[in-house]
């Protein structure tokens, strides 16, 4: 400690200062660094420049901050940083910063559902960045981003076609590849799937060495096929996502978005088991990302309590050493102090084992309930396994019985076995009235009355019709020829357009 407050002395606030407005330009002079890192004073730095109406420098500061806020995820912390950095900006003329600052609230009040206001910040943060093209391809991707969201797919592609211009100017693989991909998710909206395979196949072959880019994009040509209804080649796909997700570059956001896909197709597959094992692998991905998110929290307010320690100690020494006549007190003062950190020390660390058991009683809590779901989801599995067995059963009897009367199909009472396996002991007829009278309610008493007025025989042809029966397999139902049968096709055709059903 001692050590400590030696070098802290003779170092001035206009220093200190200095030092986090240089120490933000290296984390953050290139934009946003996902990495949380903190940097004293930078968020008093602004407010200390705008006093002195030093407003470049003010405008830097916020605009830092307002980077370092977001890595430690307080989006209102981070979106009043942003707002003071466009207001410091527009005092000096500072275009630049002002459009990245516009560009960042655009994205946060775009995440937080302000679409009209996330709209107008963006569309001037992309007047604002002029010939800067590759930051002008970005802020376009987001404004693409915007239109999709509202289904206007012209504005959309217009935007992304902007933004490529642009991103061939000022070449960046990042912008590109972000371009491609919601080029990729404009053509799956629009139901042009073969033009999103392709986007798709390009950002795979420009993604070559970053893993993390070949999972999403084999995670995305997966879903586009299963749309398709291509599902062998959606497999093929979701298999390459298996193999890629243990990668340590897949970002834990990343591995939540593809076990939840993979959970969802194994399901429409079928393939019960792997989806609830994918389903498992999903909850513990997304619980890992939640106490990430927890721990740079703690880390964040920890760093900033040893902060205002060290100005403590900082403050104590400057004392110590102009007043040297009240050695005595200022020994008393400091062992208080010392004293009074410990004391709230200990205080947080309670605080922090209180809530650590209550975080752990929530967790064993949805754990249990969880696995109470997972023994539903269980039961019914194994309830359509059932039913699908007895399906099974039935229709192979059925197919037995069948067999036995073909090998002598003049025997009455095969055939009769046969009928009832198949009807239910009921006519063909008195089946199918059944089947039709459940999907359409009284719509068969409604054809034989006026104005319809459609004969017992006209009736079943309109059903027949509805079944898709041929012409042939018609004549042989009712018992006719089939040139009746196109007579009665005709008469429903033209009874049917005089009234509405």
């Amino acid at each position: 400690m001692m050590l400590l407050l030696a070098a802290c002395q003779g170092v001035s606030e206009s220093e200190r200062m200095e030092e986090a407005l240089a120490q933000g330009e290296v984390l953050y002079g290139q934009g946003e660094n996902d990495s949380l890192v903190f940097v004293p004073e930078l968020d008093h730095a602004a407010a200390y420049f705008a006093d002195k109406k030093q407003f470049e420098k003010a405008s830097h500061a916020a605009l830092y901050n307002g980077y370092a806020q977001l890595a430690a995820k307080d989006k209102m912390a981070a979106m009043h940083s942003f707002k003071d950095a466009e207001q410091y900006g527009h005092f000096v003329n500072d275009s630049l910063t002002v459009a990245w600052a516009q560009y960042e609230t655009g994205r946060l009040l775009y995440s937080n559902g302000n679409d009209e206001e996330a709209f107008n910040a963006l569309t001037a943060a992309e007047q604002g960045f002029g010939n800067l093209f590759s930051a002008k391809a970005l802020v376009l991707n987001m404004i693409a981003v915007w239109y999709l969201a509202q289904h206007d797919y012209d504005s959309a592609e217009q935007h992304l076609l902007l933004g490529l211009t642009n991103e061939a100017k000022a070449p960046s693989r990042d912008i590109r590849m972000r371009l491609l991909n919601n080029y990729a998710v404009l053509h799956r909206m629009r139901g042009e799937y073969d033009q999103s395979i392709e986007c798709l196949r390009q950002i795979g072959r420009e993604s070559h060495d970053s893993e993390s880019y070949q999972l999403i994009n084999v995670l995305n040509l997966g879903m586009t096929f299963a749309m398709m209804g291509e599902t062998d080649s959606a497999a093929l796909y979701y298999r390459s996502v298996d193999t890629l997700i243990a990668s340590d570059q897949v970002k834990k956001e990343t591995k939540v978005s593809a076990y939840a896909a993979l959970s969802r197709f194994a399901e429409a597959q079928n393939d019960f088991p792997a989806a609830l094992q994918y389903w498992k692998q999903y909850s513990k991905a997304l619980d890992e990302v939640r106490m990430e998110q927890e721990q740079n929290s703690i880390y964040y307010v920890q760093r900033k309590y040893d902060y205002d320690a060290l100005q403590n100690a900082m403050n104590k020494a400057v004392i110590h050493r102009q007043r040297m006549i009240f050695t005595l007190l200022l020994i008393v003062a400091a062992v208080l102090g010392v004293l009074a950190v410990v004391w709230r020390r200990l205080a947080n660390i309670r605080k922090q084992e209180s809530e650590l058991k209550t975080e752990l009683l929530r967790f064993m809590r949805q754990n249990n309930e969880l696995s109470a779901e997972n023994e539903l989801y269980l039961e019914q599995v194994k309830k359509h396994e059932n039913e699908l067995s007895k399906a099974r059963s039935k229709e192979l009897r059925i197919m037995q019985k069948l067999a036995v009367y073909l090998g002598n199909n003049k025997d009455q009472t095969l055939l009769q076995a046969l009928n009832y396996s198949v009807w239910g002991g009921k006519g063909f007829w008195e089946s199918t009235y059944e089947m039709f009278d459940r999907q359409f309610p009284g719509l068969r008493r409604n054809l034989t009355l006026p104005p319809i007025g459609m004969t017992e025989k006209e009736e079943k042809i309109f059903i027949l019709l509805y079944l898709g029966a041929t012409r042939e397999d018609s004549a042989l139902l009712l018992n006719t020829s089939v040139a009746m049968v196109d007579k009665l096709r005709t008469s429903v055709k033209r009874k049917l357009p005089k009234t509405s059903i």
